[in-house]
């Protein structure tokens, strides 16, 4: 009776600290959508507040900030709590972006690889400004 006691109770402690079922696995496919800013965690002009992100399955984004498209390719590989995209720039409609900045000097200094997680069931992407968890963050709803 002790034995079959203490076999219950580590199932009831490794199952509780376990819970596969709540816990949802999260995978590069979960990037896919049409994202929209939601929150910004640096200053930013009130423009910058119409900030998309279109993240396709065939490995294309298209992002749109202000008058300004541009076209990458992102890969991603699971990294602490979230995932590690690397972006490849191919082009841009040559306008400014939400802040005024020549797409050229955009396209200089976009970033190779960026941090991400996913928030809220998939519902939310916390897109961190650079390759580790940081202060300077856009959060984005799909």
């Amino acid at each position: 009776m002790n034995r079959m006691l203490t076999i219950l109770t580590s199932l009831l402690i490794i199952g509780g600290c376990c819970d596969i079922k709540t816990q949802p696995v999260m995978t590069p496919a979960a990037l896919i959508g049409k994202w929209k800013v939601q929150e910004l965690s640096l200053p930013s002009p009130d423009k910058c507040r119409d900030i998309y992100l279109n993240i396709n399955s065939d490995g294309s984004l298209l992002s749109t900030d202000g008058t300004l498209e541009e076209t990458m390719r992102w890969a991603a590989s699971p990294h602490a709590m979230g995932f590690l995209i690397t972006y490849t720039y191919i082009s841009n409609n040559g306008k400014v972006n939400c802040q005024g900045i020549p797409a050229e000097t955009v396209r200089e200094n976009t970033l190779k690889v960026s941090y991400v997680e996913i928030e809220d069931g998939g519902r939310s992407l916390r897109f961190y400004l650079g390759s580790e968890r940081t202060d300077h963050y856009m959060l984005f709803k799909k």
